[in-house]
């Protein structure tokens, strides 16, 4: 039975549940209106969803199919964020970010806890 690699597994699951934080602080008692007006904190976030974008890609297959979790959006987040002309759908990525990045995070940390004990 194949395993997966530990350590590259490890250390993507680290960087993915670090970005998530990362967007949690910015963007914490900030509001959609805010968050929509403010290009520097679109920046912090947008880059940190970039940063979740390409670590995914770091953890084996093998891992990732355990877990019930729609990974091949992760991979697509640049084209969530930007429209045909290159305009970011803030409103889409604030979406992102309250709906989607909870499911995430709890994800990641079971994955964690799984890597832990399995």
């Amino acid at each position: 039975m194949k395993r997966f690699d530990d350590r590259r597994s490890a250390a993507a699951v680290a960087a993915l549940l670090q970005a998530i934080a990362q967007i949690s602080h910015h963007v914490q008692q900030v509001s959609q209106e805010e968050f929509r007006s403010n290009t520097t904190l679109q920046d912090a976030v947008f880059f940190q969803l970039s940063v979740i974008s390409e670590k995914v890609q770091d953890i084996d297959r093998f891992f990732l199919d355990r877990y019930d979790y729609p990974w091949y959006q992760l991979k697509t987040f640049r084209k969530l964020m930007l429209n045909d002309k290159f305009h970011v759908r803030v409103d889409a990525v604030w979406l992102l970010i309250e709906k989607d990045l909870p499911d995430l995070k709890k994800t990641l940390e079971m994955m964690k806890s799984g890597m832990k004990h399995g």
